[in-house]
């Protein structure tokens, strides 16, 4: 009979010696800062808006050619989701949200000069999302 060690043509295969393009490791990181994803549901759905906050997001990996399995790591870190499901107009959401102070007031009528006015004494996107109802 054929040994457990020896194949059917007589010799013996090497596990020391690996097959072309195994054992090559590539090292991959990817780091980002700061990262604001702003979605705003589509004019024909329920008004809503969603902001989503990452302070740090890392990912790391080491891909090995020819291995069966990958690993990878991903680290975020200040995580935070503020959603909203009304809406205020877009220009007076971006006036709080991203500091936009080329907005005028008078073009959106008393109640908009009062939450402006208030946008403007924000010290923190956090307390401007407060204010605008997030």
């Amino acid at each position: 009979g054929v040994g457990a060690e020896q194949s059917r043509d007589g010799t013996r295969p090497s596990v020391d010696e690996p097959k072309d393009g195994d054992g090559k490791v590539t090292k991959v990181f990817f780091t980002a800062l700061s990262i604001r994803a702003d979605y705003t549901t589509p004019p024909n759905f329920h008004s809503g808006r969603a902001i989503v906050c990452v302070g740090e997001v890392r990912l790391s990996s080491n891909y090995v050619a020819g291995a069966a399995v990958q690993a990878h790591k991903l680290v975020a870190v200040d995580v935070g989701v503020s959603m909203i499901n009304r809406r205020l107009p877009y220009l007076i959401e971006n006036y709080g949200l991203y500091r936009d102070h080329s907005l005028s007031a008078s073009e959106f009528g008393e109640e908009a000069t009062v939450l402006l006015a208030s946008l403007r004494g924000c010290s923190s996107r956090e307390e401007a999302l407060l204010l605008l109802g997030f």
